[in-house]
């Protein structure tokens, strides 16, 4: 199951960043944006910063862990290396998933 949203979440990277006048209208009726140029400078900006594959913020969890820890020492004393399970994401790396997007 896991597997299966992974790879739909990759795709649907994926068809964000290559179908971009698709994507503008998907962005137009759910955001209820009717100005062009926001909408196109946006889904600009997502295609140029969104990475291919969504591999978790690992620093960044580690930061709120030690935010945590102020009111849960506990929570200082975990590593975030340990928590997070990025293999879904990296099997789909190391399989090229997105180059055989690319190929449709």
């Amino acid at each position: 199951m896991v597997r299966r949203y992974m790879r739909a979440y990759v795709e649907a990277i994926h068809y964000f960043k290559t179908r971009k006048e698709e994507t503008i209208q998907i962005m137009r009726k759910y955001s209820r944006v009717e100005n062009r140029q926001v909408l196109e400078h946006t889904q600009a900006w997502f295609t140029q910063n969104m990475p291919d594959y969504p591999y978790p913020p690992v620093e960044g969890y580690q930061v709120v862990l030690q935010e945590m820890a102020s009111s849960n020492p506990k929570a200082g004393s975990l590593n975030a290396r340990e928590l997070v399970d990025a293999r879904f994401v990296q099997e789909l790396a190391d399989s090229g998933f997105v180059a055989t997007l690319a190929k449709k």
